[in-house]
């Protein structure tokens, strides 16, 4: 049976130079689907420079590419297992860029944010700006309307996330996603009700922290910043680093207001945690 949009890339997977310019034309123009919400819910942006996609094993690219309704002697197996297991991994990822990132939120506000982030809509987005839609093999008689073009689209890069932690690791695609997610996590959070910059439950979590390093004897932490956002609407994100590891993040208006964060994140872990760490 013939295929639609059959077009292979030869080596690794290339990025698309910008979001929905793919030199392949076959569908014309797309629409950036909507996020299904009562439309207040600003929908995740997509980064104007896209992050570069990993490379994966070549025995999986043809699964990642494959539409159940085309497969064949060439390409037996069809994305499905590979997309439910990307699928997985992604909901892992976001929920760990959610938990580091944006530690004043409570398990209800990261649920509704990951939410958003794993949503087929979203997920399709992003397979769009990367020209997964153009690169699915799908039988000749399928409607290629704007819906089941997304579903391709989000089916594909599913697998393709999938492939990525076959291929290398969990961390390899936790790094993909938190370039994707992290430039417009403000706003979407913003369009959510959820307030970037909550009072800091403790603000002397700072001092507590290094009295309780300073008591124990263990090493005092370093703390790295940087400046998140445009001219309007930016915060710093700092992360606290010990023993060469990062083991808290905290995000504010100021560096002082992230250290803070970052440091209160530290204070919750347990005891064996300290006991772990390198003496002084």
């Amino acid at each position: 049976m013939r295929a639609v949009a059959l077009r292979r890339n030869s080596g690794h997977i290339k990025t698309v130079p910008a979001f929905g310019q793919s030199p392949n034309s076959r569908f014309g123009p797309f629409n950036v689907p909507s996020m299904p919400s009562s439309g207040t819910i600003a929908p995740p942006s997509i980064p104007s420079q896209l992050p570069e996609l990993p490379s994966v094993d070549d025995k999986l690219k043809s699964q990642i590419y494959t539409h159940s309704s085309n497969i064949s002697t060439r390409d037996p197996v069809p994305y499905n297992r590979l997309a439910m297991f990307g699928d997985a991994h992604l909901t892992a990822a976001v929920t760990h860029i959610l938990f580091t990132h944006s530690p004043s939120l409570d398990p209800g506000e990261m649920t509704e944010l990951r939410n958003v982030y794993v949503s087929n809509v979203n997920v399709a987005r992003w397979g769009r700006a990367y020209g997964f839609d153009k690169e699915v093999n799908v039988a000749k008689h399928l409607v290629m309307s704007s819906e089941n073009i997304d579903r391709f689209a989000a089916g594909s890069f599913e697998a393709y996330l999938g492939a990525v932690v076959l291929s290398s690791s969990q961390k390899d695609l936790e790094e993909l996603v938190e370039k994707l997610v992290t430039p417009g996590l403000k706003d979407v959070r913003k369009s959510l009700g959820l307030n970037n910059n909550k009072t800091v439950s403790d603000k002397n979590a700072l001092q507590k922290l290094h009295q309780r390093l300073t008591a124990e004897g263990k090493v005092l932490p370093e703390y790295k910043h940087e400046r998140i956002g445009d001219v309007t609407e930016w915060f710093f994100e700092v992360r606290c680093i010990l023993d060469g590891k990062e083991v808290g993040r905290g995000q504010g208006r100021s560096i002082i207001e992230g250290k803070r964060r970052a440091a209160e994140q530290v204070l919750y872990k347990p005891a064996r945690f300290f006991s772990s760490l390198p003496d002084s």
